[in-house]
């Protein structure tokens, strides 16, 4: 079986417990960027003409202009209720054509709405909109635009690709549980299958401020301690190495078997730090013939690995990957346990114990050194809207029992 080079994340649909682990903030303005890019690619919704016969009017309606969005809070002249995301079309012109003249208004939309959770992703769900014309006040131009402007509004808001923010996650699977709109952006709580604990939504997780920047969206991501423990669980989950060799010493002919294992990883993030255990376990079978009797012994042994840790940027900054570093000559595995009718021809037996015994850990520090685990990808977020963006990252750290990032997003030229 061939050596891996790389061992990445791939986490299956485990369902022991659910331990909360994950934070995420998107700002108002990478909202405002999404509604922007969606306005100049599917102007059927903004741009449309057609008849209404029970009117007796043909109509055109254009909007020039992007719609604008505002989270919560809301003005304090908007009777919100329980909506926490207001979209304004500032200017709708509209031309109704009837039998025996033509006649323009200018109108305006408001839509209020709720982001929510449904299944992994975030939705917008229309609770209100009206739109209104400015000035000279016409019934038929009211119902063309209840009829018409307002119903296609609605359905582009509420098929707006909003970032699956899950998606920032790279390989670890994660689900939304929770969403609060509040301070200009939507913070989202997330869960990962696995784990041995439950904490409540938010626990330990800081404050976020998303400073605005001009023609960009931020986003923010916080990945906990026992999220990456879980996804370290199933990346190392006992993989394992054998080497064999037949041995023939005397009067004693059989085999040789070495077998070495990695198990229980275990990451802790400090401030400014993370340290990590792997645990390796090595053991040995002879079995063979003596004199014609069946014989068989098993030497056992394990060691606790403490590789280095880095954070490593890739795809010019819009992925995080948490890579562990192993030298061979950290493993040290003695082999121990009793040789009974073998005690004879234990001399030679060492011998190629310890050849099978460095070829295994030989692989097993192979393995460990190219074990990434993917914490961030700021490319899977952008294109589970459909964005092609430019990212840049801003903040990279290890806080206590977290490891946080935060990303700027642009649209290209």
């Amino acid at each position: 079986m061939p050596t891996p080079t790389t061992a990445e994340v791939k986490l299956p649909n485990i369902q022991p417990q659910r331990t909360e682990a994950v934070y995420l903030a998107a700002d108002e303005s990478l909202m405002q960027l999404v509604v922007d890019y969606y306005y100049r690619r599917y102007d059927e919704y903004f741009e449309q003409e057609g008849t209404l016969p029970e009117l007796g009017v043909s109509y055109l309606y254009s909007i020039p202009e992007s719609p604008r969005l505002n989270l919560a809070p809301l003005p304090p002249q908007v009777q919100a209720g329980r909506s926490n995301t207001l979209c304004t079309v500032e200017t709708i012109r509209l031309a109704l054509t009837f039998p025996d003249r033509k006649v323009e208004f200018i109108a305006r939309a408001d839509i209020l709405a709720t982001c929510v959770v449904a299944g992994p992703r975030l939705i917008m769900k229309v609770d209100k909109a009206v739109a209104t014309t400015q000035g000279q006040v016409d019934p038929v131009a009211t119902q063309v635009l209840d009829k018409v402007v307002v119903p296609a509004l609605v359905k582009w808001l509420e098929r707006l690709l909003i970032p699956e923010l899950t998606q920032g996650l790279g390989d670890i699977r994660a689900t939304l549980i929770s969403a609060q709109v509040e301070d200009d952006q939507i913070n989202g709580y997330a869960r990962v299958f696995g784990g041995n604990q439950a904490t409540a939504p938010g626990m330990a997780i800081p404050r976020t401020d998303l400073a605005p920047i001009e023609g960009a969206g931020r986003v923010r991501l916080v990945v906990r301690e026992d999220a990456i423990n879980v996804a370290f669980e199933e990346l190392v989950k006992d993989p394992s190495w054998k080497e064999k060799e037949k041995a023939s010493y005397s009067v004693f002919s059989g085999e040789a078997e070495v077998k070495a294992t990695v198990y229980s990883p275990n990451l802790e993030i400090s401030e400014g730090k993370a340290t990590c255990t792997l645990r390796v376990k090595a053991y040995a079978k002879v079995s063979g013939k003596v004199a014609g009797i069946g014989e068989s012994i098993k030497l056992e042994g394990e060691c606790v690995l403490r590789p280095v840790v880095r954070l490593e940027r890739l795809d010019g900054d819009a992925k995080v990957a948490i890579n562990l570093d192993v030298k061979r000559s950290d493993i040290d595995i003695k082999l121990d346990g009793s040789w009974g009718p073998l005690d004879f021809a234990r001399k030679s037996l060492n011998k190629t114990i310890d050849a099978l015994l460095d070829a295994v850990l030989d692989q097993v520090a192979r393995f460990a050194s190219n074990i990434r685990l993917v914490a961030f990808d700021m490319n899977k977020l952008a294109r589970s809207a459909g964005l092609e963006v430019a990212i840049g990252l801003d903040e990279l750290s290890f806080k206590k029992e977290m490891l946080c990032g935060q990303f700027t997003l642009r649209e290209r030229p």
